[in-house]
């Protein structure tokens, strides 16, 4: 048997954690875990399709050094199109804004509503505004154990919005869309230098409008909603406060703030891990008096929310070895040969 080696436990704030969770049994024993610092960083984005890249503005990745306030936040407006969203309303244009701090508060959010047509010379276009956050963060095994690692999420209220889907149109137009998303990625990285994927987890909504063809000049358009929840996470139901506001014309669909524990997977001594937590909200419009506006949290005012960012790490139990097994059918040939040795009727 190895001797157990110090818990290496770093703060990162108050909000970002590493908490030690021990197996029954083996409270002597201490894991071998270190944080790195967090890094964060937002992009804001306006782009034509097809077309390219109007603007784009990026504030980071940079590092966060503990206690201190470090965050990064940007709010860009959009060359067309105003806000109808009803957030800010000192905000007369279209925008898109995003904030993230170093305690894993953040929002992010866009807004648009044109009344002209969105044209090029080739034809129709549409306009796209994407707001996200980022925080990504390193994990290291410098102990003698397998580790198991989970990401505890409090993700922030959302809102997706379309303005202006006509019941009836005279021909065909195009489709509106807007999303929000909270996603995580990771990848593990073993001493051999190579690494592993995680598989990744989604949860969100996107709201679309789409169109029928009634008759001769006779289309009928509609909202409608697909919700996101890829991958694995615990907790409870994310959708269970789904709700629909507005009126056909302006449909907006809402969720409450949830939390979620998303597992990453073990940890070997040695390996480290780098995970990559994201808020992330876009949308589309032709233009034509309609828009989209989608928001995770409050993009301006940050709505302060504790372990909402925190990384829970506990003993791996191991999976039985060949030797275990096989240790363990030879005791049972013992028992039942020393019973048939002792029984009188042979």
């Amino acid at each position: 048997m190895h001797s157990p080696t110090p818990l290496q436990h770093r703060t990162l704030t108050a909000a970002v954690a590493v908490a030690a969770t021990l197996v029954a049994g083996t409270a002597a024993a201490q894991l071998g875990v270190a944080g790195g610092d967090i890094d964060l960083s937002t992009l804001t984005r306006e782009a034509v399709i097809p077309g390219g890249e109007v603007q784009a503005h990026l504030d980071g990745p940079f590092g966060y050094v503990p206690g201190s306030a470090d965050k990064s936040e940007q709010l860009m407006f959009a060359t067309k199109g105003i806000n109808l969203s009803g957030r800010s309303p000192n905000i007369q244009q279209a925008f898109a804004s995003a904030t993230a701090r170093a305690d894993g508060n953040g929002g992010v959010g866009v807004s648009a509503y044109e009344f002209g047509y969105e044209t090029n010379g080739a034809g129709p276009t549409v306009r796209q505004l994407v707001a996200q956050a980022s925080w990504a963060q390193t994990f290291a095994n410098n102990g003698v154990d397998p580790v198991k690692l989970s990401l505890h999420l409090h993700i922030p209220d959302l809102e997706v919005q379309l303005h202006g889907v006509a019941p009836n149109r005279s021909g065909p137009s195009a489709a509106e869309e807007a999303s929000a998303i909270a996603s995580v990625a990771w990848v593990i990285t073993h001493p051999d230098g190579s690494f592993a994927n995680g598989v990744g987890w989604q949860f969100g909504l996107q709201t679309h409008e789409f169109q029928i063809q009634l008759g001769l000049n006779n289309y009928a358009n509609f909202a409608d909603i697909v919700p996101i929840n890829d991958g694995t996470a615990s907790g409870v139901n994310l959708f269970s406060s789904l709700a629909l506001h507005g009126t056909d014309y302006d449909p907006r669909w809402t969720i409450d703030a949830v939390s979620a524990d998303v597992s990453l997977g073990t940890l070997k001594p040695g390996d480290s891990l780098r995970y990559l937590y994201q808020l992330t909200t876009e949308g589309t419009t032709n233009g034509g008096e309609r828009g989209f506006a989608a928001f995770l949290g409050d993009p301006f005012s940050v709505q302060v929310l504790g372990e909402n960012l925190r990384m829970d790490v506990s003993l791996a139990v191991p999976e039985p070895g060949g030797a275990a097994l096989l240790a363990a059918g030879l005791g049972w040939m013992v028992l039942l040969m020393r019973r048939r040795l002792t029984d009188p009727r042979g």
